[in-house]
């Protein structure tokens, strides 16, 4: 019985990794009792990765189309294009120094590396795209954590900068057709790496329910076989106590026999005598 409830504590563990609720176990191990279970950590790098490049392709688009139709913009729409390109290179960063502490434990070094490298690279692009520092600093490209490159050049003063549609139309060099093709590549590796990391928590996730509905299954026959077991031993204590009760009458029924048995040695015995005494008499 120990080793089933144990079971099922260790698969209510490994449901809840998966994110479904817990269902509650009789007699549960403690919380050391089962083995440790880490599925929300599974493909955690993968996704994370997944997310600075749906990013930076985001990041990316928003800059080939203010570099391309800029010219032809109002200064509401380029601000705004330029608004959501800061947005989205401040969110790689956050994610990139975050994704970095993954990539250490996960031992995705290498991922990581070339990710950064096509962040970099999409920096220089914003750069060049506005004439200066991202996000208005002179920090430099990301580093990986343990080193930061610095040495970037500074931007241009605003008083000394060429017009935005000269820029616009200079950025379209700066991103070329390898480069483009080359982050695409990445992209769409990194897409398919999250996509076969869900389709595999999704198997885990269906064979922990599964596993669940077996466990619930079995515990309820648990519980249905532990009532059956209870009513026998009622049926079984009033048994015993029909059999004390009846053992009692038949010990003060034998106490009976017994003496009525006495009486009947004193009566074969006065009989003998007097069968004894008639048979002597009769023989003077």
């Amino acid at each position: 019985m120990s080793d089933v409830k144990g079971a099922l504590t260790r698969l209510e563990r490994l449901h809840e990794a998966c994110g479904g609720a817990g269902f509650s176990t009789v007699g549960a191990l403690p919380a050391d009792g089962g083995a440790n279970m880490s599925v929300n950590e599974v493909g955690s790098y993968e996704k994370g990765q997944y997310h600075v490049a749906c990013l930076m392709k985001r990041a990316r688009e928003s800059m080939t189309i203010l570099a391309e139709t800029g010219e032809s913009m109002d200064i509401a729409r380029r601000a705004e294009i330029s608004n959501s390109i800061r947005r989205d290179m401040s969110a790689v960063k956050k994610e990139c120094t975050a994704l970095n502490r993954v990539a250490m434990k996960e031992g995705k070094r290498g991922d990581y590396m070339q990710l950064l490298s096509f962040v970099n690279k999409t920096e220089q692009f914003q750069r060049r795209l506005h004439n200066g520092p991202v996000l208005g600093e002179a920090s430099g490209a990301i580093g990986d954590g343990s080193t930061h490159v610095g040495g970037t050049t500074p931007g241009v003063p605003e008083a000394n900068a060429v017009t935005a549609d000269s820029e616009n139309r200079e950025v379209g060099s700066f991103i070329s057709a390898s480069e483009v093709e080359g982050f695409l590549q990445f992209f769409e590796e990194t897409r398919k790496r999250d996509a076969e990391i869900d389709q595999v928590l999704e198997r885990i996730s269906a064979g922990v329910t599964r596993l669940q509905e077996n466990a619930l299954t079995l515990r309820s026959e648990l519980c249905t076989q532990q009532r059956l077991l209870d009513d026998t031993e009622e049926k079984v204590d009033g048994i015993h106590a029909k059999l004390d009760s009846l053992n009692i009458k038949l010990r003060r029924t034998l106490e009976q026999v017994d003496k009525d048995r006495m009486s009947v040695y004193i009566l074969c015995c006065l009989l003998l005598l007097g069968i004894y005494g008639a048979i002597y008499n009769v023989s003077r």
